[in-house]
């Protein structure tokens, strides 16, 4: 799968139109030309730049927005009483409104392909809704130069109906995408699209709590047999943690009755169970826990060997064993992998390492995407190999009324190839830069006092 475009508007902090493009500047066709492929054409690396707070996850969250509301709005969503709408929130105006989505992207015939694939077909994708419904929808698939009508659903216009040969358009909520429905209901055509769509495309966030649900899958995986322990030391040798070994530690425990554990598992089995005979007893099954950890072993050629649980590994360990399963998987299968800062807890080498390896078509064979916001200027550096291009480096600036706008270095028309972007983006060039009132912060350290003549926006 590739990404070749994300539209919005009313999204977050961009009140605005968002347009972000993964496509050559060149390429202005439906398909590619005659010779080419879809990995011709589009770029395998997109990196995010801009000041803290300035919208750079909010593109990230623009992209998994439209990849929830595709698993989750004939689910999830329904359970709410209004559309979970995420609008621009500092007006009035915009948080009545109604938000806007469009992704363009390609799918595989094949789901499983045996060998690098550009065999890929292009849809665009598009939904409108506010807080109260789904306003409008449209999904086309381009079989030929021109496209196909798969989904066309408008409420103002009174029509909802699928493309030819796709059957009866079904019934839907006014809160939930035909797209999303149509896996419920198993629809040959539309629910292989909605389940290669979201295949397609991971997400990885910053923060303990992502990151710790990420291990707590590697666990899992790890003791189902899906991944292996050889894997796990190879990918923790890539990033010299000084890690020897790693084992799985398995064991049972016993559970007082109050756990929360124990409370879940009782009421899980009391609804499953037979009617008129639950109980309020837990049972011996309930009060087991198997719980599961790993050791690694420490050690180097000049020194003795020390054993460490999961829990006493350090945070940049710990994040990268989080996002290597994921980075390696998308490198595999040819998908598209989102990480909100890359560079938050991973050395800037490993960093620089794994947008190189997306970046290197010896090893990014299957024409996989990585799309990241960062901090990391030396990505920036003339020296950097494979270097970035204009189109690959984008940059997030929010102006005083908390406004986003998203543009890329292609935008500046006379930017050279050749040239240190990292000091001309340090330099305010480009923009994306943070406007730092020094002296307040002196003045706190100093005293506790706001200096005179410095104002602070709120």
């Amino acid at each position: 799968m590739k990404i070749l475009s994300v539209e919005a508007s009313n999204h977050r902090s961009f009140r605005d139109d968002l347009l972000f493009e993964l496509t050559e500047p060149s390429f202005t066709t439906a398909q590619p030309a005659a010779g080419r492929s879809w990995s011709d054409v589009t770029f395998p690396v997109a990196a995010i730049y801009g000041a803290n707070a300035s919208g750079k996850t909010a593109l990230i969250r623009a992209i998994n927005y439209i990849w929830m509301a595709v698993g989750s709005s004939s689910r999830e969503w329904l359970n709410h009483r209004r559309v979970p709408q995420d609008p621009f929130k500092p007006e009035r105006e915009f948080r009545e409104k109604e938000s806007r989505y469009r992704i363009e992207f390609t799918l595989p015939y094949d789901a499983h392909p045996k060998t690098p694939s550009d065999n890929e077909t292009r849809f665009a994708y598009e939904f409108a809704l506010d807080r109260a419904q789904i306003l409008y929808e449209s999904l086309e698939v381009y079989r030929t130069r021109r496209a196909t009508m798969l989904i066309d659903r408008d409420v103002a216009a009174g029509v909802r109906k699928v493309g030819t040969g796709l059957g009866q358009a079904f019934q839907v909520s006014p809160r939930e995408l035909m797209l999303s429905r149509a896996r419920d209901l198993e629809h040959p055509v539309l629910k292989k699209v909605a389940d290669l769509f979201l295949s397609g495309v991971d997400l990885i966030n910053v923060g303990d709590f992502a990151r710790d649900s990420r291990i707590g899958q590697v666990l899992n995986e790890l003791a189902e047999g899906e991944r292996s322990l050889k894997q796990l030391e190879c990918l923790a040798a890539v990033a010299d943690l000084g890690i020897r070994a790693i084992r799985l530690d398995e064991h049972k425990v016993q559970l007082p009755q109050d756990d929360p554990r124990v409370v879940i598992s009782k009421v899980l089995r009391n609804r499953g169970g037979e009617k008129g005979k639950e109980t309020d007893t837990p049972s011996e099954e309930d009060l087991e826990f198997l719980e599961r950890n790993l050791l690694f072993t420490h050690g180097t050629d000049s020194s003795d060997e020390a054993k460490l649980y999961l829990q006493e590994q350090s945070s940049g360990t710990l994040s990268w064993l989080a996002a290597a399963f994921p980075i390696m998987e998308a490198l595999q299968r040819g998908t598209v992998l989102c990480i909100d800062e890359l560079d938050a807890s991973l050395h800037p080498l490993l960093a620089a390492t794994v947008v190189e390896w997306f970046q290197d078509p010896e090893v990014n064979k299957r024409g996989a995407q990585l799309i990241f916001t960062t901090h990391d200027v030396t990505l920036l550096n003339a020296d950097f190999e494979p270097p970035l291009r204009k189109g690959q480096v984008w940059m997030v600036e929010k102006n005083r009324d908390g406004v986003s706008e998203l543009y890329s270095l292609a935008d500046f028309s006379e930017l050279k190839g050749s040239n240190n972007w990292e000091k001309q983006y340090l330099r305010g060039r480009f923009g994306g830069l943070p406007r730092l009132i020094s002296a307040l912060g002196v003045s706190l350290i100093e005293s506790g006092v706001q200096p005179e003549g410095v104002e602070v926006d709120g």
